[in-house]
């Protein structure tokens, strides 16, 4: 029987990627762990899974208009010496993967 938990994503220091994760997936919070950084979701467990775009801009780099962009948060790695924003762009599509 499906029922929510939360999950960890590890992120790619890029841009722009794909996250794949349940459908419905509700973004909690993101954050540094062994310089990494993370994201957190609550998930339907057993939900069919579709990509959903993630992006990381650090301070001071343009960001692109893109109106279904959200922030997420903001995430200080290395001793705090490099800050990201962490942004969702919604999914990809709602095919299963």
């Amino acid at each position: 029987m499906p029922h929510d938990t939360i999950w960890k994503f590890q992120l790619d220091m890029i841009d722009q990627q794909t996250v794949i994760m349940p459908d419905s997936s509700e973004i909690l919070s993101v954050g540094p762990q062994d310089d990494t950084v993370c994201l957190w979701a609550k998930v339907v467990s057993g939900a069919a899974k579709s990509g959903r775009k993630i992006h990381i801009f650090g301070t001071g780099h343009p960001l692109p208009d893109i109106p279904s962009m959200k922030f997420i948060g903001t995430v200080a790695l290395f001793r705090d010496s490099l800050i990201f924003h962490v942004f969702d762009g919604g999914y990809i599509n709602k095919e299963t993967i």
